[in-house]
């Protein structure tokens, strides 16, 4: 499908630390230019179009998009190999009406806009959706609000407590490797040993349960549990304070050499003999560690989880994305399509925003 001869934007990425093979980008929309909102045409509901900036099209998720207040998220999953030196430069073709209706489930669809390992992802913007292919969208119970905070990365979903989310649909029975990337903040009220930092897999076969949750009070400390053992890391997080974490667990068998991992410092690695089940066969919750009690008090964003163990750049990368967007694309800038496109906000195009 040939892509729309419409104004498009461009911006660089620098190349992770080492070479990572369909890594999802992601960009923030309220970063696009006066010229690319001034070409927005959403009346045929229509979504915009990706690319590499030799015209490849890329498979993209367009996860939110309010053309009124010119903002939105955008999930590009690069094709191929994001090499480990020097830059990339990603396309951005605003909505309107010379291009293509992207149905979810066509190659360059939301369906195909993640690595295949990836079992979840739910941004917690305006609600409970997972994104992926496998539709494990959480119900979400009395005391979670959606939109109820922010980072840079946009609103996230406020926990009370008691709330939670469950889905029925556990992606990690028999799963050999895993990997959770979240950012929490725990606010008053908070107590120890209360809340989850993560998904949860709370209980499965003979009491077995594979989390990342916090334990120790505030500052509150990222812990392994397995069973009737875990390993609590160094990594903390104070009340009031966005944090990014993730957990690597690769199929060792026990908490030996599981990588643990805050915002862009080195990751700790796990010790213990505690044996990880792979066999979890309960639900799957967000915002609770112990089924019924130590729910988490905060606010939570950006959860994803994978069946593999994703290696240190990985995580590195989506961190930088996820933490400061004017640091990971620097400045966007217009490239004019090879046509014009007459669209109900042309009127506009003269116009300058303020950034």
């Amino acid at each position: 499908m040939a892509l729309p001869t419409t104004t498009y934007d461009t911006a660089t990425v620098l190349n992770p630390s080492s070479a990572l093979t369909n890594f999802t980008l992601m960009v923030d929309l309220s970063r696009m230019s006066a010229a690319w909102w001034a070409a927005v045409d959403t009346t045929q509901g229509r979504r915009g179009r990706a690319a590499k900036d030799d015209g490849t099209e890329l498979a993209c998720d367009w996860i939110d998009f309010d053309s009124v207040a010119e903002t939105g998220w955008l999930r590009v999953k690069w094709s191929g190999t994001l090499a480990s030196s020097g830059t990339q430069v990603l396309r951005v073709y605003p909505p309107n009406t010379a291009n293509s209706v992207q149905i979810s489930s066509s190659t360059y669809g939301k369906d195909n806009a993640y690595k295949a390992s990836a079992e979840g992802y739910w941004p917690m913007m305006a609600d409970a959706d997972d994104r992926t292919v496998n539709g494990r969208d959480f119900i979400l119970t009395a005391g979670v609000v959606p939109g109820g905070g922010s980072t840079n990365a946009g609103p996230s979903a406020s926990f009370d407590g008691v709330g939670y989310g469950q889905n029925n649909d556990n992606p990690f029975e028999n799963a050999a490797e895993r990997t959770l990337m979240i950012w929490g903040k725990p606010v008053t009220g908070f107590a120890t040993g209360d809340g989850l930092f993560n998904i949860g897999l709370p209980y499965g076969s003979g009491g077995q349960r594979w989390t990342f949750t916090t334990s120790g009070g505030t500052p509150a400390a990222v812990r392994i549990e397995v069973g009737g053992g875990g390993y609590t890391s160094s990594k903390t997080t104070p009340l009031d304070e966005w944090n990014f974490f993730g957990v690597s667990l690769s199929d060792g068998g026990d908490l030996s050499g599981h990588k643990i991992y805050k915002n862009d410092e080195a990751p700790e690695t796990a010790t213990g003999t505690t044996t990880i089940n792979t066999l979890i066969t309960n639900n799957l919750y967000i915002g609770l560690s112990y089924l019924t009690t130590k729910g988490w008090v905060g606010d939570l964003q950006h959860a994803m989880l994978y069946s593999e163990e994703l290696p240190e750049a990985w995580i590195d990368h989506e961190y930088a994305q996820t933490s400061g967007q004017a640091a990971f694309w620097g400045t966007w800038a217009n490239t004019a399509g090879a046509s014009a496109t007459t669209t109900s906000r042309s009127r506009d195009r003269s116009r300058t925003r303020a950034r």
